[in-house]
């Protein structure tokens, strides 16, 4: 090994294995897609690392090999357990005349920006007396830990680590330094609460929710649409019916529960955050058709507003009753294929545009969980409450009395939380995440 020069830090990934890691995953995925998840993993660490110097920290021939692959050299350490090794490491860094090592997980979910991170906060920290710590998202355990290469430093990974190693520096009269800006090296995978965070959608700017009526958007991706908008997208809604059916009332006036599921809709857009649109297709309710008509009019509207996440009803969920939630998700579908094709409806003399995912909700098979925050599902359920005109039916389920709305409404909430909790758990969320299910398909 060359001397390297004196401000340098090496890189350090200890890898123990591909073939039995991720055992804490196994309630969300077979050993196959634990295998590969954990290759992904690595080789997106690696790949995020760019020009820093780095060495595989392995004893597993099959991890060897790989990592020989990509051009990176392997530390074989003599003794067992990433203690042993993390010092191991210690001592080569300081024999090759690197001024710090750094020992990084091979599970980063967002390891994107770790190169400039090293070169800059990370690197520029640890002094003769400073050493740097990462902490994972639960500031227990330690993610990213940089040390300088003339201190004794003895590594203490495991649970806790974090306060641990916080304790050696302070053991060594260390000062510890909690870099700010790089949170998202925070979130490893180790569990499939974690794997849940890993797998959502990066916030979109602009979001399009197309839904047959005024609140089935609330309903299906309330908290999702929520979220989003508190971090900055804009959420815009397309609601293909006029809602003039919500009603169990034989001689109810129509014509006013339209403009009133409008004002609902508005209404609930706001409470959700949404600063975009609510625009109308203009259907009447239970009338809604998958025609060339409505699909061109759809398109426009994709090609005006050019969401990068298009949401919709599922148009394959089995033995689904109502037909305006079939043909809402047939139009959708049909309509982000003409908005992205420059043939289809020329007249529009609007400029193609190809969301980058779409999202199906009540999906027949859900393959991907949006997690929800708490402050998400207090949005959903304030903007599903501005549907007053739908408390008697789809909210309350037939409410008899005024005297019975406030355990109405409290049964209401319970169990659109307990949707929430129950979409998590098919993914193998713990009782900590609950969230919204959808089907992704990001091939657009």
């Amino acid at each position: 090994m060359t001397s390297a020069p004196s401000n340098a830090c090496l890189a350090v990934v200890p890898i123990r294995s591909f073939s039995d890691a991720k055992s804490r995953l196994a309630p969300a995925l077979n050993a196959s897609e634990r295998r590969e998840l954990t290759v992904e993993l690595a080789e997106r660490v690696i790949g995020a690392l760019g020009s820093v110097e780095c060495r595989v920290l392995t004893n597993d021939p099959e991890v060897a090999s790989w990592a020989d692959g990509l051009g990176i050299a392997v530390l074989s350490p003599a003794e067992p357990g990433l203690n042993a090794a993390a010092a191991a490491a210690l001592d080569h860094a300081r024999s090759g005349g690197f001024r710090s090592v750094a020992i990084i997980h091979a599970d980063l979910a967002r390891p994107n920006g770790l190169a400039s991170a090293l070169a800059s906060v990370l690197v520029g920290a640890p002094q003769d007396g400073s050493v740097v710590i990462v902490p994972d998202r639960h500031g227990d355990g330690t993610n990213v830990l940089i040390v300088p290469t003339s201190s004794r430093f003895e590594f203490a990974y495991g649970p806790g680590s974090f306060a641990r190693h916080r304790a050696e520096a302070e053991l060594h009269s260390l000062t510890v330094v909690t870099p700010s800006g790089h949170d998202a090296l925070g979130l490893d995978i180790d569990t499939p609460d974690d794997l849940v965070e890993h797998r959502q959608l990066a916030t979109p700017a602009c979001a399009l929710a197309i839904a047959a009526h005024p609140d089935d958007v609330e309903f299906c991706a309330g908290a999702t649409l929520a979220r989003w908008a508190s971090l900055g997208c804009t959420i815009h809604h397309l609601i293909c019916t006029d809602g003039s059916k919500g009603t169990w009332d034989a001689h109810a006036d129509l014509d006013a529960l339209v403009m009133r599921r409008r004002r609902e809709q508005a209404d609930a857009a706001k409470r959700l955050g949404a600063t975009g649109e609510v625009v109308w297709l203009g259907a009447v309710d239970g009338e809604l058709e998958s025609n060339r008509a409505n699909v061109s009019a759809m398109a426009r509207e994709i090609r005006r507003l050019r969401p990068d996440v298009v949401l919709a009803h599922d148009p394959w969920k089995r033995y689904r009753l109502h037909p305006d939630h079939r043909n809402a998700g047939f139009l959708a579908l049909d309509a982000v294929v003409a908005a992205r094709d420059p043939h289809f409806f020329p007249e529009h003399g609007l400029a193609p545009h190809r969301p980058t995912s779409l999202l199906l909700f009540e999906a027949d098979e859900p393959n991907h969980l949006e997690p929800a925050t708490e402050a998400a599902v207090l949005a959903k359920l304030d903007a599903l409450e501005a549907h007053e005109s739908q408390l008697e039916t789809t909210h309350f389920y037939g409410l008899e009395s005024i005297d019975e709305h406030a355990q109405a409404l409290e049964s209401f909430r319970r169990r659109e939380r307990s949707k929430l909790a129950g979409a998590a758990r098919s993914f193998g969320a713990s009782g900590s995440v609950i969230g919204e299910a959808f089907h992704l398909i990001d091939d657009l």
